[in-house]
């Protein structure tokens, strides 16, 4: 279990790292926590578990967050292509993107068996499973909010509570470049997010104000955001 990351007692901090193709011969293909997780500004990718929790599995009844991290390449050959959670506890998934997450069971996104969870200003895209899409609330809450939701990532089993601002386009090409703050929209917004990172990306880092990928945020990377300010995400 945990294909990182194992934590029996205690809790995780993470921040500005990468998971990368870990796998999990049961849950958690990369990471698996009975205690609590806070995991900001990562980048997890093409992480794989044997059962539930393609990337994350929580067992826990404590607070978790995770916030402005991106999900590629998950799967879970379970329940919860990226997370499956359990034990009671809740979770806030803030500005995360997850893009191509695969369950053979259940719950291409999130399976949660007595569990709350609340996901705002995301990106759900290619989303999928036997059932369930992106979510199966076996036991549990959820709640979306301001969240871009593909066609490929729609279906629900169990309901969620609709906080507002959900777009639904009807066409969804890859990641919105330039939308650094994941709220859907290149403006502003995003013009303070480049200006936070300014300067060398952190080692290891996903680093998702860096445009051109070459390591440094600069004003190469601003004339990139220039280019697509105020276009519309869900434009072709």
């Amino acid at each position: 279990e945990g294909g990182a990351v194992a934590i029996r007692t205690g809790s995780m901090s993470s921040r500005n790292s990468v998971f990368s193709d870990n796998i999990a011969s049961t849950d958690g293909g990369a990471v698996h926590s009975r205690g609590p997780v806070s995991i900001q500004e990562c980048l997890f990718e093409g992480n794989t578990s044997g059962r539930d929790g393609g990337s994350i599995l929580l067992d826990t009844a404590t607070y978790s967050l995770v916030e402005q991290v991106s999900f590629i390449d998950s799967e879970s050959g379970g329940r919860g292509g990226v997370m499956s959670a359990r034990g009671g506890g809740a979770s806030d998934w803030r500005g995360t993107t997850v893009r191509t997450a695969v369950a053979e069971v259940a719950a291409g996104g999130w399976h949660l068996d007595c569990h709350d969870l609340s996901i705002a200003t995301s990106r759900l895209e290619d989303l999928r499973a036997a059932t369930c899409d992106v979510a199966d609330v076996a036991c549990g809450f959820l709640a979306i909010e301001s969240t871009v939701m593909c066609p490929d990532a729609l279906e629900t089993c169990g309901g969620f509570d609709d906080v507002g601002g959900i777009e639904y386009p009807d066409r969804c090409d890859g990641v919105c470049e330039g939308d650094l703050n994941l709220d859907g929209e290149r403006n502003g917004g995003d013009l303070g997010f480049l200006f936070a990172a300014w300067g060398p990306c952190p080692p290891a880092s996903f680093c998702r104000a860096d445009l051109d990928r070459d390591g440094l945020v600069t004003g190469e990377d601003l004339g990139l955001l220039l280019g697509v300010f105020g276009i519309p995400c869900s434009a072709p």
